[in-house]
């Protein structure tokens, strides 16, 4: 199986929510403990998680698998 059609749609919403996210912690990390260094490690951690969030076909991206014209459901 693969992904359906709004599983990407989600992935995708999903990728940007998390990397903003992480983008603004970071910054505001790294603004109030004067750190660039932190606020990397905090932009990456997002960036590792959108990945494992984001990259494997997990099992709640298929939950609207489309029905090809011709092709009977199987059971």
């Amino acid at each position: 199986r693969s992904m359906d059609f709004k599983g990407q749609k989600l992935a995708f919403f999903l990728t940007y929510l998390i990397i903003i996210s992480f983008s603004v912690i970071g910054a505001l990390a790294g603004i109030v403990m004067d750190s660039f260094y932190l606020a990397f490690k905090i932009v990456v951690a997002g960036l590792i998680v959108a990945a494992v969030v984001c990259i494997p076909d997990w099992p709640f991206y298929n939950r609207n698998p489309v029905q090809w014209a011709g092709k009977e459901k199987s059971e």
